[in-house]
């Protein structure tokens, strides 16, 4: 039985689609290589955490590899001048204050 057709839940989209998550353009996309964390960017972060073990902001062992320039602010993706090895909690720190910027604390939390 084929689902009926409804208007794609996001706002001001009229595109109509069976998929209960969002016409073709809004779906969210699926997994880590979708996101670009392919098996190219595997290779290369395995390399780069290989060689540099420790973080670059702590003593600590390095556990993944960030952007220092993210990728939505035009870092290059595969480009190791613009890759570092980071540490669990150093990661967490820099994304919290790379987003502090776009937080609007004046709206309630929801």
């Amino acid at each position: 039985m084929e689902r009926a057709a409804h208007p794609c839940p996001w706002p001001e989209c009229q595109e109509l689609t069976t998929n209960r998550r969002g016409c073709q353009d809004h779906r969210p996309a699926r997994g880590a290589a979708s996101r670009g964390y392919d098996v190219e960017w595997q290779k290369l972060s395995h390399s780069i955490l290989i060689r540099r073990p420790r973080c670059a902001r702590c003593p600590a062992r390095a556990t993944l590899v960030d952007h220092k320039i993210p990728l939505r602010a035009g870092g290059a993706r595969l480009d190791r001048r613009n890759l570092q090895p980071l540490c669990g909690r150093c990661h967490w720190l820099k994304i919290l204050a790379e987003n502090a910027e776009s937080w609007d604390l004046t709206r309630p939390y929801r």
